[in-house]
């Protein structure tokens, strides 16, 4: 049995970005990763969507950039660890999906006046919390609808990840 961490982190420096995100979502994160460890090259690698596209970042300079606010462990085959691992390496690169977010904030803005909408705007590439959603998708026994992973913010990945491994 292996396992992959799914992480949730804010800035150490303001970020405006970051900040919108956190007051959005009432949280005191911003962004979600996934991480796992490559016993060969001995290092743990953190899988994310920031900045301009999707990419991996050794363990320190995340951490030197980065305040970890919780992880979660997911225990995973080694079959599935590797899955994922081709996944990451096959979509590293792709575009943030920053429609995606940008929809996410007209999401949240129709449901202030009772109004529920899917997200209207789905965007190539990826954003954290949705990359993350579809990894667990696709590697774990996670069901979630392709309209919930368009949605999903980093709280709502959070929620999912709490209620089922606490």
């Amino acid at each position: 049995m292996n396992s992959i961490t799914i992480g949730f982190s804010r800035p150490k420096k303001f970020n405006p970005f970051s900040y919108l995100i956190m007051l959005a979502d009432r949280s005191s994160f911003s962004h979600a990763y996934i991480e796992f460890n490559s016993e060969f090259y001995q290092r743990n690698l953190i899988y994310q969507a920031s900045g301009l596209s999707v990419n991996f970042i050794g363990e320190d300079l995340f951490n030197s950039k980065e305040v970890t606010v919780k992880e979660f462990t997911i225990p995973i085959s080694d079959e599935a660890k590797k899955q994922v691992v081709q996944f990451a390496i096959d979509h590293a690169g792709l575009p943030y999906n920053i429609g995606g977010v940008v929809g996410i904030g007209a999401v949240k803005f129709c449901a202030l006046f009772g109004k529920r909408i899917k997200n209207p705007i789905t965007g190539n590439g990826y954003f954290c919390s949705e990359l993350a959603a579809q990894i667990l998708q696709d590697f774990e026994d996670a069901s979630f609808s392709s309209q919930d992973i368009q949605k999903m913010t980093p709280t709502d990945l959070y929620d999912y990840l709490q209620a089922k491994y606490g």
